[in-house]
């Protein structure tokens, strides 16, 4: 089977766009309405595959149209660059792997638009899915996981 992506995904949005191909019988890059998704499951929901946030306004609108249907999943690699525990130290790979369901962290630097999604957010680490949860509070923003799946 020959599948066609875009230049500029990274091999690991292409991986797992395959993924979905094969193990769900997903249909990759539909239409629906002025957007286009990356994956539609064969139950109806949309996968939408990043390796870094999205402006805040594309976010947005993604989830306004697709509505309850979306599920961002995004690159640790990114996210683990923009978070700290409460000691203010960086997590390693190995750190991440070990951090439990409900251990709060804070975003640092620039946290771009990933704060602000709607729709749920999954955070992909070496095959494994983390439920992002955030919020803001006395103008700095926070995290936890809510849940760990093994492939979704």
């Amino acid at each position: 089977m020959t599948t066609k992506f875009k230049t500029t995904e990274s091999e690991w949005h292409r991986q797992w766009k395959l993924y979905y191909l094969e193990e769900h019988s997903a249909q990759l890059e539909v239409q629906i309405g002025s957007h286009i998704c990356d994956v539609l499951l064969p139950n109806g929901q949309i996968m939408e595959i990043q390796r870094k946030p999205l402006p805040r306004h594309e976010i947005e609108a993604r989830e306004v149209e697709y509505q309850d249907r979306l599920n961002w999943v995004y690159d640790s690699k990114f996210f683990l660059n923009r978070i700290v525990d409460h000691q203010n130290e960086k997590f390693s790979d190995q750190d991440f792997a070990l951090l439990p369901i409900d251990y709060r962290f804070r975003f640092v630097g620039k946290t771009n638009s990933i704060v602000f999604h709607r729709e749920p957010v999954w955070i992909e680490f070496k095959s494994c899915f983390y439920r992002l949860i955030t919020w803001q509070f006395n103008g700095r923003f926070y995290g936890k996981f809510k849940e760990r799946i093994d492939s979704y």
